[in-house]
């Protein structure tokens, strides 16, 4: 039972956080386009495969970053260190430094290209795989409808048109 509790507190507090502000990101944004334009231009020269492709502070391709080193996706046995992913996916160590102070300044944590043209900028999650929330800044990809309410209990998506290009995603399950 008490096993139980702790399970359900610690759920409880995994699964809450502030919500993101999402007139500030839609401000930043609008402001500067530049970054955002920045990391499309970089992960589209970076990377020219038929699949989608993640750049951020802890993926990179099909390698993830956990606390003891970089692993891919297929193989968590195997520990690699940062220059060895990046040598593995031809991005030079300047290169990602450079995704990484654009993620700053963006205040986001990764791009994924699927190619041709469409772009996700992850700027906020928080929660669990199972249960969470997750903003988005989206190119090139019609935007869908919204659904739900935020704060009814209920799964919902947000959807802001930021211009004829550009637009975001927010939502929680």
């Amino acid at each position: 039972m008490k096993i139980a509790l702790i399970f359900l507190a610690f759920l409880t507090l995994a699964s809450c956080s502030t919500p993101p502000d999402l007139d500030a990101i839609q401000t930043r944004f609008e402001t500067d386009t530049t970054p955002y334009e920045k990391l499309t231009a970089m992960v589209t020269e970076d990377f020219q495969g038929e699949y989608c492709f993640s750049v951020g502070v802890n993926i990179i391709g099909d390698f993830r970053e956990y606390s003891d080193g970089w692993s891919h996706t297929k193989d968590y046995e195997s520990k690699l260190s940062l220059s060895q992913v990046l040598k593995d996916v031809s991005i030079s160590e300047n290169r990602y430094k450079s995704y990484l102070a654009l993620f700053k300044t963006t205040q986001s944590e990764r791009i994924t290209f699927c190619p041709p043209s469409k772009y996700y900028i992850m700027a906020h999650r928080s929660g669990l795989g199972i249960s969470g929330c997750l903003l988005d800044i989206v190119k090139g990809v019609t935007p869908p409808a919204a659904y739900g309410k935020r704060n009814n209990g209920e799964d919902f998506m947000e959807v802001r048109v930021l211009n004829n290009e550009w637009w975001m995603e927010y939502k929680c399950t």
